[in-house]
């Protein structure tokens, strides 16, 4: 599965990066809330994994900005 980790904490993002990667995911990791949602945007991704409070955009705004670009029914929550 293709993974978007978007995690500032870098302590805490290195440990589920690793965890991920462990159960043989690929996974990208952002530390930055707007590049995280460029990352989601214009990436392929089965799944993102999302900080709630990040610099930039904070994970909640993330969903709802990509809540407003795709289609109903296209994202689970």
């Amino acid at each position: 599965m293709k993974i978007l980790l978007a995690e500032d904490d870098r302590r805490f993002g290195k440990l589920l990066h690793h965890m991920l990667e462990k159960e043989k995911h690929q996974v990208a990791w952002e530390q930055d809330g707007e590049r995280a949602y460029d990352e989601a945007v214009f990436g392929s991704y089965d799944m993102l994994v999302l900080d709630w409070m990040m610099p930039g955009l904070e994970g909640i705004e993330i969903c709802r900005k990509l809540r407003r670009r795709v289609s109903r029914g296209a994202l689970s929550w």
